[in-house]
């Protein structure tokens, strides 16, 4: 329902659901989903923001919370803008509604990228020494780790072929080299998955 209510009132803005949310629509289990993410362009904030208000919708800086189950309940939503890249995310349709969701190949970079921003507040810490807070980043990087390879496995099952060109992040440099040292099947997943490693 979340979902249909998202599209059906951003339909005429660029949008897509993103992160762990567009994971579950691809028939992720792992987890559940405590709130949805949107990832919408910047230049579209306006318009965004104005869709929600005209409907009547509670928005916060960072979110906004929609009623569903007749109004009983109020999914709060995280929206996420871009400066660059928005046009050329792999998007697909949900797989339970016509909502825009975040393709395998797009959230599979979406991650590594979330993973680069783990790693390199990982070395600030290490640096300083937070042993607490390492550990933090440490399981977060691991969850991020799981899905990743979540998403090559179910490409790898299904087939589904990884544009190079949407996975800029994965294979980068400041991706590979920590990601593919700690965990040693990451080259196996991504040969499997079909990307030319």
């Amino acid at each position: 329902e979340l979902f249909e209510t998202i599209h059906n009132t951003l339909a005429h803005v660029p949008y897509v659901i993103c992160g762990l949310a567009a994971l579950v629509d691809h028939g992720f289990t792992a987890r559940r989903v405590s709130r949805v993410s949107l990832l919408c362009p910047a230049y579209a904030k306006d318009n965004v923001r104005a869709w929600l208000a005209a409907r009547g919708y509670d928005t916060f800086a960072d979110s906004v919370g929609i009623p569903i189950v007749d109004g009983a309940v109020v999914a709060r939503v995280r929206i996420k803008y871009t400066d660059e890249g928005f046009d050329g995310l792999e998007r697909v349709r949900s797989s339970v509604s016509p909502a825009w969701v975040l393709g395998l190949a797009s959230q599979i970079d979406h991650a590594a990228a979330g993973y680069v921003d783990h790693w390199r507040k990982l070395q600030k810490l290490r640096d300083e020494g937070d042993g607490e807070d390492q550990r933090k980043i440490e399981s977060a990087m691991q969850t991020i780790a799981r899905d990743i390879f979540w998403c090559l496995d179910k490409a790898a099952r299904t087939k589904h072929w990884l544009d190079p060109s949407l996975l800029r992040t994965l294979l980068g440099e400041e991706f590979w080299a920590p990601f593919t040292e700690r965990h040693e099947d990451a080259r196996t997943e991504m040969a499997r998955a079909g990307i030319d490693v």
